[in-house]
């Protein structure tokens, strides 16, 4: 993604110096990753080279061992040369089964680890909810318990307020004999 925060705006869009110098910038970093890419395929295509012709001189090599051991097997009861040590060639079948082997533990690994968390995530999310619950109840007990407590508020006032126009009744007629006199 282009990154158009270093463009100064001009009056109709885009500075061209910016956007030119913008546009080289891409290109020699676009070179410059080319080159490497080139040059690690050069590399991997030399090693490539010498594994072909090592691989070549082995199997040139036990051909000749072949040809040495049916020489061997069938010429008469000679005096035999000592054969020629030959370097064993790795065992792939062993190494791609050692490389199974591990890559089947480290999958079931995984999976139990996976598991472990699964249950440790639902155990957490059991805890959250039942704390979400148990607050929730407080809060229903408490909301019931502001609403009684409203209500005697209420009934208070209204007894206050027919308390007081009775005090207000009774001194109107305190003050009504007063008042004639």
């Amino acid at each position: 993604m282009a990154d158009f925060s270093k463009f100064r705006t001009s009056l109709n869009g885009f500075n061209r110096s910016d956007v030119v110098n913008y546009i080289e910038m891409l290109c020699a970093e676009h070179r410059r990753e080319l080159q490497e890419a080139k040059a690690q395929l050069t590399k991997c295509q030399d090693a490539l080279a010498e594994e072909q012709a090592r691989s070549a001189a082995l199997k040139e090599e036990l051909e000749q061992t072949t040809l040495t051991l049916e020489e061997l097997l069938t010429a008469p009861d000679e005096p035999a040369e000592e054969p020629e040590v030959v370097e064993e060639a790795p065992d792939y079948a062993a190494m791609e089964l050692e490389a199974y082997r591990r890559a089947e533990a480290m999958e079931r690994t995984a999976a139990e680890r996976s598991a472990q968390m699964q249950t440790q995530l639902n155990e957490l999310l059991d805890h959250v909810a039942s704390r979400y619950e148990q607050t929730g109840q407080d809060i229903q007990v408490l909301a019931q318990d502001i609403r009684t407590n409203l209500q005697r508020l209420e009934e208070a006032l209204s007894d206050l307020d027919v308390i007081f126009d009775e005090t207000n009744i009774s001194f109107e007629e305190i003050e009504r004999p007063l008042m004639e006199v």
